[in-house]
Formats: C-alpha cells, structure tokens, sequence
C-alpha cells in the first residue's frame, strides 16, 4: 500500500474558482477558472476531471483544504459544501483557511485585496504564517494608504477597483503551506463559512 498523502485544494470565494491535487507537500497540478455564477454547476465536473487526469481516485484522498471566505454567501458556501460532503463521506482530515492567505505571496509580506463593493475593499496582509492584519472590510482610501506606505509589500489578488493591474490567480503553493499549518477541522459539519456581513 502506498504511502503517498493526496490532499485536494479548493476555493470560490471571488470569482475565480481554484482547485489544486497535491501529493505529500507538492502541488501536482493546480487551476484557476474564471466561472462567475456557474461554480456550483462546475466545481465537481472539474474535481472529477482533475483527479481522473491525474490517475488518482477520490478514495485516495487522505486530506481537503478548503477556502471558507470571506466572500459572497454563494461564492463561499459552493466550495465548503463539496469539501464538507467529501471529507464527511470519505471520513478525510479536512482543513479550512481564511480564502485570502491562499492568495497570499507565501514567501513574501503580501497584501491580499478583493473588491466588496461599495468603495470598500475585503483586505488582509500576511507575512508567511505570520497574519500582519486579519482578514477585515477596509475602505478603498484605507487600502490604498496602507499600500502606499508599505511600497515593499508583494500586491495579490484583485485591485483593479482600486486603479491598480493587479489581478493575480491563488498561489497553490502558499494554499497548501496555510493548510499544512492549520488544524484539523473537528466539527465538519458545524464549519462555518466568513460572509460579507460577518466582517
């Protein structure tokens, strides 16, 4: 019997929706899609896709990390309730992440933005394991003076609403780093998603 650990990584916080199949600590294969409003009708079409590419059998799964937010109430809940029925049916370790880290430059301060409308931003800053500011609803002035005084900071995720190009994908690599540092999730089916109003 092998040894080997397959973890699949998933997020549809924002509109973009990431899954990633690891074995043992490497990412063997990892997508960014741009699905807005067809998540739900795609997220497991692509899991299945994936995992039949890579020969592996859902039953070799040992581990799901998944994003819980923040995020939109659909957005989030599509990613959580895949992970939540496959981990509770499977009986697999399941690891959940703030969705922001996974976007985070993992080697690097990183400051994650995403558009929450409104003239406010969802934002968050990191420095490896270390969260420099938690995951918070900021507005688009705050955002900007924050990057403005920290010119050295590696920019990630979605600013364009701010005037900025930057519009990057979720980092695999820094997504799985978060979920091997996490805990296992205890209580699956009393996981809990980060809304917009929870912010």
């Amino acid at each position: 019997m092998s040894n080997d650990r397959y973890g699949l990584l998933m997020d549809t916080s924002n509109i973009k929706m990431f899954i990633a199949l690891c074995k043992n600590k490497e990412i063997l294969v990892s997508k960014n899609l741009l699905f807005p409003r067809k998540q739900d009708e795609l997220l497991v079409p692509e899991i299945k896709s994936l995992l039949l590419e890579n020969e592996v059998n859902v039953k070799d799964l040992s581990f799901i990390g998944v994003g819980i937010g923040p995020g939109s109430f659909t957005g989030v809940r599509i990613a959580m309730a895949v992970a939540k029925t496959i981990a509770f049916a499977l009986n697999l370790e399941l690891f959940a992440i703030d969705s922001l880290m996974g976007y985070s430059n993992f080697n690097a301060p990183s400051i994650v933005i995403f558009n929450a409308r409104s003239g406010r931003s969802y934002f968050a800053c990191f420095d490896g394991l270390k969260s420099l500011m938690n995951s918070r609803i900021v507005s688009n002035e705050f955002a900007l003076k924050f990057i403005e005084d920290h010119p050295n900071y590696v920019l990630r995720g979605d600013l364009r609403h701010l005037g900025l190009d930057v519009d990057t994908d979720v980092d695999a690599k820094s997504f799985l780093n978060y979920v091997s540092n996490q805990e296992r999730v205890i209580d699956i089916k009393g996981l809990k998603p980060i809304y917009l109003k929870d912010l």
